[in-house]
């Protein structure tokens, strides 16, 4: 956890966590039980906060006051490392295990992906598909699905118009589907454009799925990296798999990011490529000028 903006306590703003043995940290929660009112219950809230893989932000006392009064509606800021990457994969993992099988109406055969862009309040939860939106049919189901940690979850609504607003049109090749993760993709530029005026390799996203990345995927998601000079966060991993289907996210992206690297614009795949799983060297190099060598 860490605190912006200190104010009067008796803490110095720097990362606290996990493990409670640590002075700074009894003196903190000290600090927060004698001085500024909380109760057993908010100090025991805080603590889990410490104790969390991820680094939660918050922006000072007062909103550390109101997120141990209402978690859900002053949720803290996650920071993109290690520990928030990790609990995206947790988190993914979840979510694909709790809405597949025959119990779920919708499931079928679908990939989840769950993904934060930097600074956004909210993680996403999309499947692939077309859009990558769970219908409104089914948002009573998967609306009572909560997440371990403090952000909460959001299930995109169809982004085809508001992504045309923003200039990112959908490719026609192979128009009918989308990995879950290009999905998330398409989200955060739309988010970075949008909301924030910013290209969408100035924000960094993190996102994982429940089962591993496919090749195009992670290459995707590394150019964007790349491109923006980010450090990757990712643990989902990759299965250094290709598949029969994989969908550009934009019009344009290729042009932004490179080419893809085994796929022609049609949708068919490069000579010496096709549906299967590959050795990494083979992989790599075919995308290491781009992004460096990303399978293992």
């Amino acid at each position: 956890m860490r605190l912006n903006n200190t104010g009067n306590l008796d803490y110095d703003g720097s990362d606290l966590g996990p493990g409670l043995d640590d002075s700074d940290v009894e003196d903190l929660l000290a600090d927060l039980e004698d001085n500024c009112n909380y109760t057993k219950a908010n100090i025991k809230l805080v603590k889990q906060v410490i104790e969390a893989d991820a680094l939660w932000v918050f922006k000072g006392p007062n909103h550390l006051a109101k997120f141990v009064d209402d978690p859900d509606n002053y949720p803290p800021e996650l920071e993109h490392d290690k520990g928030g990457a990790l609990m995206l994969d947790d988190i993914s993992a979840d979510f694909g295990s709790a809405f597949k099988g025959k119990h779920v109406a919708f499931s079928g055969s679908r990939v989840y992906s769950v993904a934060h862009s930097e600074g956004a309040q909210e993680l996403w939860a999309m499947q692939n598909s077309a859009t990558g939106h769970i219908t409104k049919a089914n948002q009573n189901v998967v609306k009572t699905w909560k997440p371990e940690g403090w952000l909460p979850i959001e299930f995109p609504s169809n982004t085809v118009a508001i992504g045309k607003k923003a200039g990112l049109e959908r490719p026609d090749a192979m128009k009918a589907n989308a990995h879950a993760e290009v999905n998330q993709i398409l989200h955060h530029g739309i988010r970075a454009l949008v909301e924030l005026h910013q290209n969408p390799h100035d924000v960094k996203l993190m996102f994982a799925s429940d089962i591993q990345h496919c090749a195009e995927c992670y290459w995707a998601a590394h150019a964007m990296w790349k491109k923006g000079n980010k450090t990757p966060v990712n643990y989902t991993g990759c299965g250094n798999k290709l598949f029969a289907r994989w969908r550009e996210p934009w019009d344009g992206f290729y042009a932004e990011y490179g080419s893809n690297p085994f796929r022609k614009k049609n949708g068919t795949f490069r000579n010496g490529f096709g549906v299967g799983t590959y050795l990494p060297h083979v992989l790599n190099a075919e995308v290491s000028g781009s992004v460096g060598n990303i399978y293992k």
